[in-house]
Order: C-alpha cells, then structure tokens, then sequence
C-alpha cells in the first residue's frame, strides 16, 4: 500500500498520527500498528520516513475500521519505506478532489459540544478523515494548556456553524509537543488571508473529558495546506 500523506499530527507522549491518501485508489486511509504507535522518530525530520507530502509504502495492510474509524489499515512498521516526495501540484490535485464541506464528510452524527468545539458520540459518525475548502478565512490563536504548555486552536465559520478547534499540525509544534512562537502563528494567519488554502480534518479517538457524561471524537484541524506551497507552512 502506498500512501500520498496528507495527515501528520502531534499527538501525546511523543507520539504522531499519520494518515493520507491511497495510491492510485485515492480513498483515505489511516495506517496503524498492532499494539504501538507511530513516534517523532518517525518524522522526516528526525530521520524517519513521514512527512507531508511523501509518498510512503507500507507494505500489505488489511482493514481494521470501525465506525467512525472506518480509514484504519492495520500496517507492519518493518514494511515502512519512503518512495518519493510528490510534486506539490500532484499533491494539490489529490487534496482538491477530497475536498468538501464539514457535515458532507462526518454525516449528521457530529453535533455541537459547546464553545465551538465539535464531536460525535464514540462509535459513530460515517467517517473520520476529511479536506476541506473554505472561502472563509480562519484565525489561529495561541493558548495555554492546563500543564502550562501552549497549543494552537482555529477560529473559523463555516456557513451557519462556528468552529474553535484544537490544530494538531506537526508543523507547529516541536518534539516536545511544545507549539511554535507567536510570529509564526502570525505569518500563517497572514497567507490565510493572501492565497487559496485546505484543511485536512479528522476526528480524534473518543474520549471523555471530566465535565462530559459520555466519550466523543473530537473534530480538529490536522492540517494547513497552502495553494503556492501545499507541504509548506511558513
């Protein structure tokens, strides 16, 4: 299987979520491992095979989806090999045909949580990997964690529906999960306003925080693509 990556987000403990495109399918898929994780090593950066906009190969996979993680292929980490870095016009190509508009993607199964946060109750929804365009420009903002660590969260409309969502972008954090300075968030909030942009979304594996009577996925901005320089941030 190889996979167009479109998805690389932070996660706890050192840990990364990768997900992406099937080639030459083009359906999304998300690779995951039997009872470990895929870790910052991993990262292109550290020396590891992943970053957005290669085309990685995993080997065979087989299926291992259930709702609203209908995407996940479990994968073998000795299979994991780099093949090519893709043109970032091939990449734009691959990220606009995905593209579509929130609800189109999760179905009726995602609801308001309150703040502008949303999610679906654990177990449901009909997908949980999405692209999304959008004519309204977002805003990202800084904000501090409970620990004391900043992360970064999204301010954006979406027709009749307000968002505040976390941003789990590898891109803006370091490997201590750390996220990046102000004057980057500031640059990034700039070309939102200058060029074509896409999301990719997802939803993240429910969980229930202490004021909530059940689990949900969290709907969050995974990644920020830019038209000019879609692997690109800054």
């Amino acid at each position: 299987m190889d996979l167009l990556v479109c998805h690389l987000t932070r996660m706890s403990h050192g840990n990364v979520c990768v997900a992406g495109i099937s080639l030459p399918e083009g359906r999304p898929v998300r690779p995951v491992l039997s009872y470990d994780q895929f870790r910052m090593s991993d990262l292109w950066r550290n020396g590891g095979p992943l970053s957005l906009g290669a085309v990685v190969s995993f080997g065979k996979g087989r299926p291992a989806g259930s709702r609203p993680e209908i995407e996940d292929v479990r994968v073998n980490r000795a299979s994991m090999r780099f093949v090519y870095e893709a043109p970032r016009e091939m990449f734009w190509e691959h990220l606009n045909r995905q593209a579509s508009r929130v609800f189109e993607i999760f179905g009726n199964s995602l609801i308001h949580l309150g703040g502008g946060r949303y999610g679906c109750p654990e177990n449901d929804g009909d997908a949980s990997l999405g692209v999304i365009a959008s004519s309204v420009r977002p805003i990202l903002r800084l904000s501090r964690k409970p620990d004391g660590r900043n992360s970064v969260r999204m301010i954006w409309n979406d027709g009749d529906h307000g968002f505040n969502l976390s941003v789990t972008d590898v891109r803006l954090y370091n490997d201590e999960g750390e996220a990046v300075d102000r004057r980057t968030i500031d640059r990034v909030n700039t070309r939102f306003a200058e060029e074509p942009f896409l999301l990719s979304i997802g939803l993240t594996r429910a969980f229930k925080p202490e004021k909530f009577e059940r689990a949900h996925h969290w709907l969050q901005v995974n990644n920020v693509h830019f038209k000019n320089s879609p692997i690109e941030m800054c």
